[in-house]
């Protein structure tokens, strides 16, 4: 097994699961021996230094990917959540974009299928619906090989409309953003 992957599912809380899919996305990366789409790499790494050492905060989020800039994506595996999937977050490397993107795993390949460049920025923020296309700056032909590998191993399409795909795992879910604020408040005044 992957390091990445055995470094990830020491972080799931007990009666959880790692999600298939995210040993099978460590398994093309190393596979391929590059990204995945545009800079989006899958990783390991501990959440608590972004909650400034607040292992209360920090542990409740299990980090599985990042980008270029170190942005994380990670599942959040918050005290009241019911079910054995977690939604998706994305968390900025300056803590100032942060938020919900996808109801579960499943949700974020079929949103990272799209092709955006920093999908973590274009939708952490996202509040009404917005029309998205694939970024200019990805490599379409990688694009193209990662949506067939998709759809071969999950039966999973791009998203047809992004911007319901993520509103839903926001009103799902507690608002991340709030609960982050309100926390940097207390934090730090």
């Amino acid at each position: 097994m992957s390091e990445i992957v055995t470094q990830i599912e020491s972080k799931i809380p007990p009666g959880k699961k790692l999600p298939d899919g995210i040993r099978k996305l460590v398994e093309l990366q190393d596979q391929w021996n590059e990204c995945i789409v545009s800079n989006f790499e899958m990783s390991s790494a501990d959440l608590v230094n972004w909650f400034d050492g607040d292992r209360y905060m920090g542990n409740q989020f299990v980090h599985f990917a990042q980008e270029a800039d170190d942005s994380s994506y990670a599942m959040w595996f918050y005290p009241e959540l019911k079910t054995v999937e977690a939604p998706v977050v994305f968390l900025s490397d300056e803590a100032t974009e942060f938020g919900v993107i996808a109801n579960n795993l499943t949700d974020f390949m079929s949103l990272l299928a799209i092709g955006f460049d920093e999908i973590g920025y274009e939708l952490s923020s996202l509040s009404s619906h917005e029309v998205f296309v694939t970024s200019e700056e990805v490599d379409i032909e990688k694009l193209r090989k990662f949506r067939k590998w998709l759809k071969c191993e999950f039966d999973i399409e791009p998203a047809i409309d992004p911007s319901k795909l993520v509103l839903f795992a926001k009103a799902s879910h507690p608002n991340l953003a709030d609960i982050i604020v309100a926390w940097q408040k207390e934090k730090y005044g």
